[in-house]
């Protein structure tokens, strides 16, 4: 009687040197990102597991990164900060088995995507005060911010100031701030920016000229006043001169 086929099933542990079977990652930013490893093999085995991310993909200076594994489940998970957004990286995991590292076979290949600012809008215009706009598409974590820098000056460096205490609505991903103070006809240079795991990124810089005040030295014998009382440059006002009685 000839055999067609034979069926091999393992019910315990794959009977040979541990080896990485997928890896996996996850919570990708713009500067980080997480791993996920799984390998086969007696787990009891493997001394130590972790991955390596390089930039090349022949990893010939890779930076290691520890994976911690999870109980008995042949899992490991690890971590990366400080990433180049736009650049491509190669990552691998290993395990350690008697002092040597077995690798994956592949590699997986991500690339951190610079978070977009939107373009700061103004509204709410007057001759010392204005409200900054911004947005953002990315999601905002623990000790991430977003906020404005203006200045008087469009290369930021006469008197800059930052704003940091933006109100911001985390479900519209959008972000403004209330600004007074400001000096009348003065042209003001805004840009927005974004912190995410503590590195900084800039929006394109945009700009305004506030209104101009409307003075009026009250008369002796009666009032005058402007509608309105703050005007863009070249715009108009209309003045009504009221005389007191008599006059």
């Amino acid at each position: 009687m000839a055999i067609s086929a034979v069926k091999v099933e393992f019910t315990g542990d794959y009977p040979f040197t541990p080896s990485v079977r997928s890896v996996q990652y996850q919570n990708l930013t713009y500067s980080s990102c997480d791993f996920q490893g799984k390998f086969i093999g007696v787990d009891a085995d493997v001394t130590a597991c972790g991955f390596e991310i390089d930039t090349v993909d022949t990893f010939a200076t890779a930076v290691d990164i520890t994976g911690t594994k999870v109980g008995t489940t042949k899992v490991f998970n690890g971590g990366i900060e400080d990433l180049e957004a736009e650049t491509l990286y190669y990552v691998r995991g290993y395990v350690t088995v008697d002092s040597e590292k077995q690798y994956s076979g592949y590699w997986t290949i991500i690339t951190p995507v610079a978070p977009i600012l939107g373009a700061v809008t103004f509204s709410d215009l007057t001759d010392v005060s204005f409200v900054l706009n911004g947005s953002y598409d990315v999601t905002l974590d623990t000790g991430d911010s977003v906020g404005f820098v203006y200045d008087t000056s469009a290369d930021f460096d006469v008197s800059p100031v930052t704003i940091s205490d933006a109100i911001v609505d985390t479900g519209a991903k959008t972000f403004s701030k209330s600004v007074t103070g400001l000096d009348p006809g003065e042209t003001y240079y805004v840009k927005a920016f974004i912190i995410i795991v503590g590195d900084t990124s800039y929006g394109d810089v945009v700009n305004e000229t506030m209104n101009w005040s409307i003075t009026i030295t009250p008369p002796s014998n009666g009032s005058i006043t402007a509608d309105p009382e703050s005007v863009a440059d070249g715009g108009d006002t209309l003045l009504t001169f009221t005389p007191s009685e008599g006059y």
